[in-house]
């Protein structure tokens, strides 16, 4: 086992207390609403799930997490099925940002998700790293904007996101993959990304 994968083990409860406790206090929001099709935020408990169908719209759920992450949260996922909530997980290590692969993979749920009408939850294990990675690439590819406005528009909805030098990078390649050359970058759409989607889906 890998150092950072140690390390990731033995922050893992503390830091989903944290995420808790901050958002029941108002410090932070234990997840937020990007735009009419996204929401991201920390791994979900089986209650959380079933608030996010009824109040969020949520049918898809993109778990950005390593499999025994998911398995220490015991979560069941038998009933998100009979909720009418479908998973997707891409498998990423803490404190690596997901591939290009796995950010396709995503894209791709979401882009089903967005065509029902419904809502996709993307999380990691706090909401804050490599769920926000996924989110940014969604908003350069249905927003053509580029990665450092996607950045900061996260940021306004969900101040406590963290992203590192390897982390921008591959928002980065992300916007080199998806930028379309031939639609200009809307910027007002930082003010208000609900205003219109370039995107005809």
């Amino acid at each position: 086992m890998k150092l950072r994968e140690v390390l990731s083990g033995i922050g893992f409860f503390p830091t989903l207390l944290y995420t808790y406790l901050t958002s029941l206090i108002g410090l932070n929001e234990y997840y937020s609403r990007i735009d009419n099709n996204v929401v991201l935020g920390a791994l979900p408990w089986d209650a959380l799930v079933e608030k996010l169908v009824n109040a969020e719209n949520v049918t898809g759920v993109v778990s950005v997490v390593q499999d025994w992450e998911l398995k220490l949260f015991h979560i069941n996922y038998e009933d998100w099925a009979k909720k009418g909530v479908t998973h997707l997980k891409l498998n990423t290590v803490e404190f690596v940002p997901p591939t290009m692969t796995n950010i396709h993979k995503g894209l791709d749920f979401i882009d089903k998700i967005i065509k029902e009408g419904k809502t996709t939850y993307i999380h990691c294990k706090a909401g804050r790293t490599r769920s926000a990675i996924l989110t940014a690439c969604y908003l350069i590819k249905r927003y053509n904007m580029d990665a450092d406005n996607a950045i900061k528009y996260i940021q306004t909805k969900r101040k406590q996101i963290k992203l590192g030098t390897k982390d921008k990078d591959r928002i980065q390649d992300c916007y080199s993959k998806f930028r379309r050359k031939d639609l200009q970058t809307d910027i007002p759409l930082i003010l208000n990304p609900l205003a219109k989607s370039t995107d005809s889906s």
